[in-house]
């Protein structure tokens, strides 16, 4: 199961709240869409190819 959290206001100056979600996608699932997906920045598929492997 993959988890993520991200921030609920980006530009707040006052204490940074987070917001939890549990993706519903298996971690093939993922890897199979970076695959597939022309132009997905770099960044993005090196976490994915070498996070969910």
């Amino acid at each position: 199961n993959l988890e993520l959290l991200a921030p609920v206001h980006a530009n707040s100056r006052t204490e940074k709240e987070y917001q939890y979600f549990k993706f519903l996608l298996t971690s093939q699932q993922v890897l199979e869409a970076v695959k597939n997906y022309p132009g997905l920045p770099t960044e993005v598929a090196q976490w994915a190819t070498n996070s969910l492997a």
